[in-house]
């Protein structure tokens, strides 16, 4: 299993939400299909499947994608033209996904 884009986070979790991909020699999608089009995972399903790999010594290629978050206490302020463009995850208290290692 290699890391292509991003590693392990080391941000404030309650101010960012990280979402994976993982791409193996029999996904369908390569390239710019895979990385738009494949499912993301939340990081506690990513952190099950990259487990069962690593002990099936399956090959892979992860991809970590960060998302801002909205809600009370993030460092964004959304009237920036540097944000213009962004989607915004939920805010932590918003985000439905079960937390694994204090992430969501």
């Amino acid at each position: 299993m290699w890391f292509c884009l991003g590693y392990l986070p080391r941000t404030p979790p309650r101010f960012y939400k990280y979402t994976w991909q993982i791409w193996t020699p029999d996904c369908e999608l390569e390239g710019h299909e895979f990385l738009r089009y494949a499912p993301r995972m939340s990081t506690a399903a990513f952190m099950a499947r990259y487990v069962e790999m690593l002990n099936a010594n399956l090959p892979g290629w992860i991809y970590r994608h960060d998302r801002p978050r909205q809600g009370p206490g993030t460092p964004f302020d959304r009237s920036h033209s540097k944000w213009t463009n962004v989607e915004f995850a939920p805010s932590w208290d918003d985000d439905p996904d079960p937390v694994r290692n204090g992430h969501k």
